[in-house]
């Protein structure tokens, strides 16, 4: 599938001449110049023969400010008009009809006519937030009686009947499919019907907040919360986004899903089967285009990639700079299938015209383009290559190497992109967490996990940065309220800031937070000598026990309290005798009800008449 690289071409009725047309008047020229619509696309000119043996007449035109004039037709003497057919509405041109005889020529007066009727081209590129503006009806030779646009216009949009131009500032995405009607007094011309298609595209630019993230109630040592962050961020100008990896690098392509629904599907089909998995970049023109999607390697040849039927050509986004779009068969507009290109420059003259324009469906992000740009400073040549056994010439095949390309290719030299895979049009980070002790906030994919931890409650805020492809970013808070029975009791104790946490002891009287909140003491006053664990001893069958006495906070809230003996205080092991979850063992000795807490007597199992003495401990644990 070939692009031609420029586009110029001028179809005109006769021979081509390209030379100025006689500059002085003599006598006998022709007079009265005029023209008459003889239908929707054709003119006749007419003239009066002034000259009595006149050799013949040559009829010239020029494309208004072109600057150029040439040769449209040769006709016989006694001549006085020339019908001409196939005009492009809109367009100005400017004749003038020269008698000639062997002794000199003589010129007409010019006259300038406008082709009446819609614009012809069906597509026209629109930007969200770029002023537009489209003329529907051509200027007026002949004026019309009636001019009609019908269907949504987007919002921001306007047609003026008087101007007859649609223009505005569009602030609204998507394809809208108008329909202008032009209709003329004169028989001739009648009534011009043309569809027009708008395909709006957002332009590059930073992501955006969509909703605001709610806050998120968890308690302490409780299971995660998992957020979907896309629900709360958006990129307009990338619905949808694959990654490109090459032998020279990676780049991403934003694809304009909603403005090319037909061309983005048919895509990602080719995407999705991993059909572009190790194919070649196998055509290279510097200023222009790259292009792949066509071909595999398989030695001494290629292997062409199997393709899906094509779409329906989708033209109307411009092909500039850093636009991909599909390939076709020349002659043929609806025939894209699966090779692609990147537009290296500004093609929009060429290519939005050529071929019923080709349909640009993504844009290159960030830097990406500096991989095209790399492989087009790869040098090119030809070569014919066997593909599906058949020979097919390549011409500007590039070559990863240096100058020059070698004369017979090169398999260890292809261009390659190893992969085309999806990915996610933004990406997501943590930039803050002021209660990192009582939450973790991590991302996974683009997945907020927000995770409590231990006791530890509060009011925390969690930063989210979204980053689109082109490394834009846009952030938002979330509050996430940790519950839990310490962060209550720590909130109606007024403690704050150094002086929540378990470790801290506000009112110093030895007992830190965890302590006091377990065995129900208080944080603000020095209450240790009623806090801490009474000794005594207990007699059961006759047999006393050491126990120790002191109160239990019922919802502990991840804490947790042991008791634990050893036989001296200068490094001998502590074993553990009972944890706050038994209540109703052998070793608890009373257990009294009172409300929040329960008043508790725990005793070792050790005698007090056994040997060696023993010591007993109270510890509260904070978990990590």
């Amino acid at each position: 599938m070939k692009l031609r690289q420029q586009f110029q071409i001028l179809v005109l009725l006769g021979l081509v001449v390209a030379v100025a047309p006689p500059a002085a008047a003599i006598p006998n020229s022709p007079s009265n110049l005029t023209f008459t619509f003889t239908g929707q696309t054709s003119l006749r000119l007419s003239w009066t023969d002034n000259s009595v043996a006149e050799q013949g007449y040559e009829v010239y035109y020029s494309i208004r400010n072109s600057g150029v004039f040439s040769r449209l037709a040769a006709l016989p003497p006694d001549a006085d008009s020339l019908t001409l057919f196939n005009r492009p509405p809109g367009t100005t041109y400017i004749f003038a009809v020269v008698a000639y005889d062997a002794g000199g020529h003589a010129q007409s007066p010019f006259l300038e006519v406008t082709i009446p009727g819609i614009i012809p081209r069906d597509h026209e590129p629109a930007v969200v937030g770029q002023f537009f503006s489209q003329l529907v009806v051509s200027s007026e030779t002949v004026v019309p009686d009636s001019v009609t646009v019908t269907g949504t216009l987007p919002a921001g949009l306007t047609f003026d009947p008087a101007t007859r131009r649609i223009s505005g500032t569009p602030t609204q995405a998507g394809i809208f499919t108008l329909t202008n009607t032009v209709h003329y007094p004169n028989p001739a011309l009648g009534t011009f019907t043309k569809p027009l298609t708008l395909r709006i595209i957002y332009p590059p630019g930073p992501p955006v907040v969509t909703g605001a993230i709610p806050d998120q109630a968890l308690a302490a040592g409780g299971s995660a919360a998992t957020l979907a962050l896309p629900a709360f961020f958006t990129d307009p100008d990338t619905e949808k986004a694959v990654r490109f990896v090459t032998t020279r690098g990676p780049f991403d392509v934003a694809l304009y899903a909603s403005a090319t629904p037909l061309t983005v599907t048919n895509f990602l089909n080719y995407v999705n089967r991993g059909d572009y998995s190790n194919s070649i970049i196998h055509r290279s023109v510097p200023g222009f285009i790259v292009q792949g999607g066509g071909f595999k390697p398989a030695a001494p040849g290629f292997t062409a990639i199997a393709t899906d039927p094509s779409p329906l050509n989708e033209p109307g986004i411009a092909n500039l700079r850093g636009t991909i779009a599909m390939a076709k068969v020349d002659g043929n507009p609806n025939s894209a299938t699966a090779q692609w290109f990147l537009n290296l420059a500004d093609n929009t003259a060429n290519l939005d015209n050529q071929n019923g324009g080709f349909t640009a469906f993504g844009r290159v992000c960030g830097n990406g383009l500096d991989v095209a740009d790399t492989i087009a400073s790869l040098p090119t040549t030809s070569y014919t290559v066997p593909v599906n056994s058949t020979s097919t010439l390549f011409q500007n095949f590039p070559s990863d190497t240096a100058p020059p390309a070698p004369a017979t290719l090169d398999f260890s030299k292809l261009l390659l992109v190893t992969s085309v895979t999806p990915i996610s049009p933004l990406s997501y980070a943590v930039t803050a967490n002021t209660g990192s002790a009582a939450i973790t906030a991590t991302i996974n994919g683009t997945n907020l996990i927000l995770t409590p931890t231990g006791i530890l409650g509060g009011t925390n805020q969690i930063t989210i940065e979204a980053t689109d492809l082109d490394g834009n970013t846009v952030s938002q808070t979330v509050t996430a309220i940790v519950t839990s029975a310490y962060s209550d009791w720590v909130l109606a104790n007024a403690l704050t800031g150094t002086n929540a946490p378990p470790a801290a002891d506000p009112e110093r009287d030895g007992l830190p937070n965890a302590v006091e909140f377990a065995l129900i003491g208080s944080p603000t006053l020095n209450d240790a000598p009623a806090t801490r664990p009474r000794g005594s001893l207990v007699t059961t069958n006759s047999t006393r026990f050491p126990a120790l006495t002191f109160k239990l906070r019922k919802n502990l809230g991840g804490l947790t309290v042991n008791l634990s003996a050893a036989a001296d205080l200068s490094g001998a092991p502590w074993n553990s005798i009972w944890s706050g979850t038994d209540l109703t063992g052998p070793l608890v000795m009373t257990r009294t009800d009172q409300g929040d807490h329960w008043q508790l007597t725990i005793r070792d199992p050790q005698a007090g008449s056994t040997a060696p003495l023993r010591f007993l401990r109270l510890t509260v644990t904070v978990p990590p």
